[in-house]
């Protein structure tokens, strides 16, 4: 049964495990672990103390904007007149193409390169580029946006927003870790690990492909 508040015939009912799938596609998306060398290249010139803060800042900062986008996702898609259906193709090519560059452990192409970021007058790095666009990039807003539209509910909403929440927590240990891990792994270890993550985001991509496809073209739900 379909619960109160939620379009009918949009999306499954939401389970718990979807809150987890939800989790994974976000940790998945944002892989903070795959920019720990840019973070450390870029606070290079900072010491422990300031480098944990930049840390933390990053995380929080990351924490807002996607709270920020699970609360506003409704409001983005009336703004533009964009279906559900269609966000979720959109978003899931966008995020395939995320996928693949994980699995080839090259950049991705979503993201903002270094010396773009660098042109901007702002020059404290904590939010850019760290949040913006190198964690929280337009992959991970779309992921969120996405995840908001399978129930309308309040609950849902606190729910995602609680899914941010853990998101932000693993960033903020992953980065303030980093140089510990960029020993213990080295960079071929980073590279296995976001092309592991990269098969789970290009399964979770064809996930949010297949259930948009159904809804513009109700005859392949057949």
């Amino acid at each position: 049964m379909s619960r109160p508040g939620r379009a009918k015939g949009r999306w499954p009912t939401v389970e718990f495990q979807d809150y987890l799938k939800a989790l994974v596609a976000m940790l998945a998306v944002v892989n903070p672990l795959s920019i720990s060398p840019v973070f450390l290249s870029i606070t290079a010139h900072q010491g422990a103390a300031q480098r944990r803060r930049t840390a933390l800042g990053a995380a929080l900062a990351v924490t807002v904007i996607l709270i920020v986008t699970a609360l506003l996702g409704d409001w983005v898609l009336k703004a533009f007149s964009i279906g559900v259906h269609s966000f979720s193709v959109g978003g899931g090519v966008l995020l395939m193409m995320t996928a693949i560059a994980m699995l080839q452990a090259k950049e991705d192409p979503t993201r903002r390169r270094m010396d773009e970021s660098e042109d901007s007058t702002e020059r404290s790095v904590t939010v850019v580029p760290l949040a913006l666009p190198l964690l929280a990039g337009p992959g991970s807003l779309t992921t969120v946006i996405i995840y908001t539209q399978q129930d309308t509910g309040v609950a849902h909403r606190l729910g995602l927003c609680g899914v941010v929440v853990v998101v932000g927590v693993v960033c903020a240990g992953v980065l303030i870790a980093a140089t510990g891990l960029g020993r213990l792994i080295g960079r071929v270890g980073i590279n296995v690990a976001t092309r592991v993550m990269g098969i789970i985001l290009a399964a979770i991509a064809v996930e949010f492909i297949t259930l948009g496809l159904r809804g513009l073209l109700p005859g392949l739900a057949g």
